[in-house]
């Protein structure tokens, strides 16, 4: 119950933001016509590959010690690769430290 008078407050409270935004006048760019290109490449000149690392996946992930609460989390393709490598690299590190002998022999 709690949740969906949230969203409601939320829907009605969007359109009043909006409204309270003023324009701000554009600013005279300080360099000259010269300036650096965006790092950023068109989606134009994109290629599948990297479209399919753009793609954003979400996943739904249970919360320790309760059986019904998940969490979302949303990540790119190319972001959830980083986090499923530093995942692998902590437990190979786990693996290799453990040898079964108290530490400082």
């Amino acid at each position: 119950m709690i949740k969906l008078l949230s969203v409601v407050a939320l829907i009605l409270a969007v359109p009043a933001i909006a409204q309270d935004v003023t324009p701000v006048a554009p600013v005279a760019p300080a360099a000259p016509a010269t300036a650096v290109a965006p790092t950023v490449a068109p989606v134009a000149t994109m290629t599948p590959a990297d479209v399919y690392k753009t793609q954003i996946v979400c996943r739904s992930e249970v919360e320790t010690g309760s059986l019904m609460k998940k969490r979302k989390t949303c990540l790119t393709r190319k972001q959830w690769a980083y986090v499923n490598d530093q995942h692998e690299s902590y437990a190979r590190k786990l693996v290799d430290d453990s040898t079964g002998h108290p530490q400082g022999n």
